[in-house]
């Protein structure tokens, strides 16, 4: 991917988080839909890379940081772990790329990219932007 395409993915990537952040779930579809039409496979795993940077430094972990994966279910505050037949794989998934990212583990984050079942990845993605929102909701990130 050359610079003005990566600078692309960068924008669509913030336009549909900013989106999703402000619960603008049309807005959020029309520029998740941009790129992917617009950069394919490589624009969406870009996009994840970008979203779980800005989760990551929102958070204030320093790269290579390694993390506890635990789950906090929205709606119910419970809070639990990746072994519990509660979560749906996707969300488990999620955590996992997140987590990888974090510890700056590119095997492990390519490897659970290479993992989505055939025909979910639009599923397993919008687990990751979802909690990637959920999380900066949560710790009270301000879209300026």
């Amino acid at each position: 991917m050359n610079r003005p395409e990566l600078d692309r993915v960068h924008e669509l990537a913030a336009e549909t988080l900013i989106a999703a952040i402000e619960y603008d779930t049309g807005r959020a579809r029309a520029a998740t839909e941009r790129l992917v039409t617009e950069h394919g496979a490589a624009g969406v795993v870009t996009a994840m890379l970008s979203w779980a940077d800005t989760l990551l430094e929102a958070m204030g972990l320093p790269p290579g940081q390694q993390v506890a994966l635990v789950f906090r279910d929205a709606d119910s505050g419970h809070i639990g772990f990746a072994g519990e037949p509660r979560w749906r794989p996707e969300v488990v998934w999620a955590g996992r790329m997140l987590a990888a990212r974090a510890a700056r583990d590119l095997e492990q984050w390519n490897a659970l990219a290479a993992a989505i079942p055939d025909g979910e990845t639009g599923r397993y993605v919008s687990a990751v932007l979802e909690a990637v929102v959920l999380t900066l909701r949560r710790i009270g990130v301000v879209v300026l």
